[in-house]
């Protein structure tokens, strides 16, 4: 199975992802990281160089390869994997279409607070985040584009305010197995 996690910048999806690939011995791939790995430049680098539009278009490409390429040599477990996906990424319909094919959505909802509080001084290295109107409105503005999209395209929400990314881990590892006696369909191969 494939879990990927969903959410706003700063809902913890990377650190999440990494303590539940950990809980549950699954390959673990940080979407954004892996873009980056690929253009050999940071995110920032790309937005400056092909815009929003490009970064979008590498990051449907990597997501489709990682979804889609069962002979991919660096990941060892193909069924067996959790991916962090970028805060845009499942905006995108192509994106939601791959994630709805091939994978198992948990949103990870965290409260404004909880966002603002994990974003603060991060506007540099998070090109989305840059507007002339301070931080807090951006975020607001974000979620009240993102939200409604975060919730229908999720098979799981998960709050995470509150919780450390080993206890949210927790809290997925448990909503997954619920989800399998739910649904008949196996978590672990």
């Amino acid at each position: 199975m494939v879990v990927c996690l969903t959410g706003f910048m700063g809902c913890g999806k990377s650190s999440i992802g990494r303590e539940l690939g950990i809980l549950l011995d699954w390959d673990f791939v940080d979407l954004d990281e892996a873009i980056v790995d690929k253009a050999g430049m940071p995110i920032s680098q790309i937005f400056a160089d092909q815009g929003e539009e490009g970064f979008r278009r590498s990051e449907v490409a990597q997501l489709r390869f990682l979804l889609e390429n069962s002979t991919n040599p660096i990941y060892h477990d193909r069924d067996n994997m959790v991916i962090a996906l970028g805060g845009g990424t499942i905006m995108q319909p192509e994106a939601q279409a791959l994630v709805d094919e091939h994978a198992l959505c948990i949103y990870l909802k965290a409260s404004f607070d909880t966002l603002f509080h994990n974003l603060a001084g991060q506007a540099d290295h998070r090109p989305m985040l840059s507007s002339p109107n301070g931080l807090k409105a951006r975020i607001e503005e974000l979620m009240a584009e993102r939200e409604d999209t975060y919730e229908s395209t999720a098979d799981i929400v998960i709050d995470t305010d509150g919780l450390s990314p080993r206890e949210a881990a927790e809290v997925i590892a448990e909503a997954l197995e619920g989800y399998e006696k739910a649904t008949g369909i196996p978590i672990r191969y």
